[in-house]
């Protein structure tokens, strides 16, 4: 038997790029409560968090307005970890 690797059946702990019920249920919540209006900060696709208006929202994605800029940059965004 490997030190490295779990015995017994355990399966160590969760993966890195697996949410946990936890985060699961805390993301279901924010989202819930999200409305046209809402204020995030929002990695944009240079990765710098910015301000952004929700400006639309859908089952599987969001369109945002960022703070101070031209609505030419407003992004529409698929609901993940990467959006706040």
């Amino acid at each position: 038997m490997s030190a490295d690797k779990p015995s017994n059946g355990d399966q160590g702990p969760p993966a890195a790029d697996k949410p946990t019920q936890q985060q699961l249920a805390r993301d279901y919540d924010f989202v819930r409560d999200l409305q046209v209006g809402s204020m995030l900060d929002v990695k944009d696709t240079a990765s710098t968090w910015c301000l952004a208006e929700v400006t639309e929202l859908h089952s599987d994605y969001v369109r945002v307005h960022y703070d101070g800029w031209s609505s030419k940059y407003d992004e529409a965004r698929l609901w993940d970890n990467s959006l706040v």
